[in-house]
C-alpha cells in the first residue's frame, strides 16, 4: 500500500504543476473501460465471449493526462464501482469560476 499511496502523492504533484504552468478553468474528465484481447490461462471471458483483461482509465482531456488507471479482469462491467475510481483521482480544487465536468 505504500507503493500505492506514493505513485497517488506524484499524481497529485504532476497534476498541480501542470495546471500552476497552463491553467485551465475547465476540467473534462473522461472515464473509459477498454477492453484487451489476452491469450493467458487465468483470464477471465468478457461479454465478446473472449479472454480479456480491462483497463479502467480517468483522462483530464484538456490536459492530456491520464488521473487514474485501474487494471480490471475481463469479465467486471464497465461502470463498475465508477463512482469510488473517481473519488479516488486527484483533481487540484476549482477555483472561483472554474467548473469539473464527466464525459461517459
Amino acid at each position: 500500500m505504500k507503493a500505492l499511496k506514493a505513485l497517488r502523492d506524484l499524481n497529485k504533484v504532476q497534476v498541480n504543476f501542470a495546471q500552476q504552468h497552463h491553467p485551465c478553468e475547465e476540467a473534462t474528465l473522461d472515464q473509459d473501460a477498454t477492453l484487451a484481447e489476452t491469450h493467458k490461462r487465468k483470464a477471465l471471458y468478457c461479454y465478446e465471449k473472449y479472454k480479456a483483461y480491462q483497463p479502467f482509465s480517468t483522462y483530464w482531456h484538456k490536459k492530456g493526462l491520464l488521473l487514474h488507471n485501474e487494471f480490471r479482469d475481463g469479465n467486471v462491467h464497465a461502470g463498475f464501482e465508477q463512482l469510488r475510481l473517481l473519488k479516488d483521482i486527484f483533481i487540484p480544487s476549482p477555483s472561483r469560476g472554474q467548473k469539473s465536468l464527466l464525459r461517459l
